[in-house]
């Protein structure tokens, strides 16, 4: 990196600059209650700087030399506040040692470092519904079919965490002078001479402005991005009144600004994506970084029900403010389609790559858990070598990427029954009996193209319609919206059906969600089914969690045995 120093005055308010740094220089090293006001107003300045993204607009424009020193004068500012906490620290008269800074620390106001601030004030969901119970089995599914409807039904609404309780640093909550003094090790001082890296010792100020003990609620902000340092009234250890404080966790700081971000955009997402924000799925806050991966997964996993374009905006901000908190993401990964979560750097939270398409299925299928190829009956060294059109290796990637997305994604219903109204998978109980039916309905469409079977055409469509409604029925209780990944990902699940409805003499009804209507309901699907959102404004038909089929015309074999499943708009109530 090169040190400003080096360079000589090329303009006239440089020689000012250069006075103002020496006079400030003096006032920071001083026990006063001066240095902690210029501590603090230097902090402001760095914390203004951090709002500005080189790679983004209206900055992107700028000369790149220009950007470069940018980085290059916020990297040093954030190695002299980091200094300057460090020498507030060491017993009065001495310097500290390189690296002793202090690692963390809480504000005057009662703000924790890590544990008592990780959450922001987020939603802390609780509540049952009533289980839902088995009816039929079909004639084509195993024993094993006869499994309970997935999940209950999420109490709406959530409730907010209550910042007077000890875990939300409240009055019975960690006080200042309890806070660990932790002391950085000279490789993370190092850090900072890195000029594509932000200061991490610096933390970004909390969206959350925490209200005096006995307040019963928090509120968001959109101006406040980080946490505010105050100056502690008095210290310890030879420290004097006025020195300067101690930053916080910047894990805790970033977790909070991705609840921010996930308010945002669940706000104006509202068409796609309801409020409130699904609960943790296990009722624990955790570690600063077990919380930034949740969030940080959870906010990707809402995109994908997004239309394109909407979610590659949101896409490119979360990944700018994770940069923003020294947490870079490739541009590549950014840009790949195929990564659905975006991995952030130091184990925080891993990629993940699943793909709509792929340029050899076949080698892709050989790729997947073994229990897959099991299921179908099908041996991993025999797949290459099946027959074009044969539907068994898209089974196998598509229920493993299933399964995955049931994982991830703690708003995902299903219904394993047609009758059943689809129940959620945000528990391991219920996607363990998901991942039970899928693997019966796996291997019962298998059976049906093995040759030793002998089962006819009809009975093969059969079973891999029945399939077709658990792998590709996964659905949310307010659906994707048409142009999303999510319609791209069940219309791929769908098309597996066409070569053995085409030997059937069926084909599979491909029509754009906006233009299905009630009558193609009436006419192509069963009558049990799926209720939607209601409201005037919403499309009568909202998603399809079952493949609708019918006899092509001319046909004489009569009537439609594979009809599919909607998710419908409720009619509304007739006034008398």
């Amino acid at each position: 990196m090169t040190d400003a120093h080096d360079h000589e005055p090329r303009h006239a308010h440089a020689l000012g600059l250069g006075a103002f740094a020496e006079a400030a220089t003096a006032v920071l090293e001083s026990p006063s209650q001066c240095g902690g006001a210029m501590f603090e107003a230097l902090h402001e300045c760095w914390l203004a700087l951090q709002n500005v993204a080189g790679h983004l607009p209206p900055y992107r424009d700028d000369p790149r030399e220009v950007v470069e020193r940018l980085d290059e004068a916020r990297t040093q500012l954030g190695r002299v506040l980091r200094e300057a906490s460090a020498l507030a620290a060491a017993p009065h008269g001495e310097s500290p040692a390189r690296g002793s800074a202090l690692a963390s620390g809480e504000a005057e106001d009662g703000h924790g470092s890590g544990d008592e601030n990780r959450d922001g004030g987020g939603h802390e969901a609780e509540g049952r519904g009533e289980d839902e119970h088995v009816g039929r089995g079909d004639q084509v599914a195993s024993d094993e079919g006869n499994e309970a409807d997935v999940g209950v039904e999420p109490v709406q609404g959530d409730r907010m965490a209550d910042p007077a309780s000890p875990a939300a640093g409240g009055p019975e909550g960690p006080t200042e002078s309890e806070a660990p003094e932790t002391l950085k090790t000279p490789d993370q001082l190092d850090q900072l001479d890195n000029p594509d890296q932000l200061d991490p010792s610096i933390p970004a100020k909390s969206s959350v402005p925490v209200k005096q003990p006995g307040s019963t609620e928090l509120s968001f902000t959109d101006e406040e991005l980080t946490e505010r340092h105050t100056m502690p009234e008095s210290s310890s250890h030879g420290s004097s009144s006025g020195s300067p404080p101690v930053p916080t966790d910047p894990l805790a700081d970033f977790a909070v600004v991705l609840e921010q971000l996930e308010s945002d955009l669940r706000s104006e997402q509202v068409r796609y994506l309801p409020q409130p924000a699904p609960p943790r799925r296990d009722g624990r806050d955790g570690e600063a970084a077990e919380l930034v991966g949740r969030i940080w997964r959870r906010v990707h996993m809402a995109l994908l029900r997004l239309p394109g374009d909407v979610a590659t905006e949101w896409r490119t901000t979360a990944a700018a403010k994770a940069a923003l908190a020294g947490l870079p993401v490739p541009d590549e990964e950014v840009a790949d389609t195929d990564v659905i979560v975006l991995g952030l750097p130091d184990g925080l939270c891993p990629a993940e790559r699943l793909p709509l398409d792929f340029a050899d299925l076949p080698a892709a299928a050989r790729e997947v858990d073994p229990k897959f190829h099991r299921y179908l009956g099908l041996p991993a060294a025999e797949i290459g070598s099946l027959p074009p059109g044969d539907p068994r290796p898209a089974w196998a990637v598509r229920a493993a990427q299933a399964e995955r997305l049931a994982a991830l994604d703690p708003e995902l219903h299903v219904a394993l029954l047609h009758d059943h109204q689809p129940g959620s998978l945000a528990e391991q109980e219920h996607r363990d009996k998901y991942e039970r039916r899928l693997a019966s309905l796996l291997r019962t469409a298998g059976q049906g193209l093995d040759e030793k079977m002998a089962w006819t055409r009809e009975n093969r469509l059969g079973a891999a319609h029945h399939l077709d409604m658990v792998l590709g029925g996964l659905v949310h209780k307010r659906p994707a919206a048409p142009e999303s990944w999510w319609y791209q990902w069940r219309t791929r699940v769908s098309r597996i059906l066409i070569p053995l409805a085409e030997d059937a003499n069926y084909e599979v009804i491909f029509r754009p969600l906006e233009d299905l209507r009630r009558d193609f309901a009436a006419e192509y699907t069963i009558e049990e089914t799926v209720k939607g959102v209601a409201g005037s404004s919403e499309p009568e038909v909202q998603w399809v969690v079952w493949t609708a089929l019918r006899r092509k015309k001319g046909s004489t074999y009569g009537p439609n045995k594979h009809k599919g499943r909607v998710v419908v708009r409720p009619a509304e109530p007739t006034r008398r």
